[in-house]
């Protein structure tokens, strides 16, 4: 896993997903239906022919609310802006401080 002081790829990817509905509809109302247009934001993981990995949330060793989408359903990826936010070491021995 990537140590927290690399630098990560932050997306917003859209992508098409099935759609079902479980109640009866007259065919030419059924054919209306479109996927469903979805949009997620996070940091890539894994970017390859196959699949597009993303993760939202992280620690020093792990990755969490993960997000796999088949790359044939990926229409676009946007690079966005990382944010960099700083804590200062006086705030984070506060912290410590605090706990029972």
């Amino acid at each position: 896993m990537k140590n927290i002081t690399e630098v990560r790829r932050r997306v917003k990817a859209t992508w098409r997903d099935a759609q079902s509905f479980a109640e009866w509809l007259n065919p030419d109302d059924a054919k209306k239906y479109k996927p469903a247009i979805n949009y997620s934001e996070g940091y890539v993981l894994t970017d390859n022919d196959d699949v597009l990995i993303l993760y939202m949330t992280y620690n020093d060793t792990d990755v969490g609310d993960t997000c796999v989408i088949p790359k044939e359903n990926v229409v676009d990826i946007c690079e966005l802006k990382n944010i960099k936010k700083s804590v200062s070491k006086d705030l984070i021995d506060l912290k410590k401080d605090k706990r029972p």
